[in-house]
């Protein structure tokens, strides 16, 4: 599931990057894109990773983050910060 491929991304790429607040906005932006309908899509997705259905796309998210290694999520993270600039 993309949406927790996403959260993922919050928990690696803060350690990986230094532009912390960069990360951050295009994080927030692509939460944007993936949740339109939620007010608070940050929020939503801390709702959503609690349930138990999402548990398991969680689990796999995690697992692929690890195979992919820093420099692997180092390249995910900063193109979620360049996204910045789509917006």
């Amino acid at each position: 599931d993309e949406l927790a491929a996403i959260y993922v991304l919050s928990e690696v790429c803060p350690p990986l990057v230094k532009q912390d607040d960069q990360f951050k906005k295009g994080y927030n932006n692509l939460l944007k894109d993936y949740l339109p309908q939620e007010k608070t899509p940050d929020v939503a997705l801390k709702k959503l990773v609690k349930e138990s259905s999402f548990k398991g796309a969680l689990k796999q998210a995690r697992a692929d983050a690890k195979t992919a290694g820093d420099k692997g999520n180092l390249k995910v993270c900063s193109d979620v910060m360049k996204s910045l600039s789509a917006h």
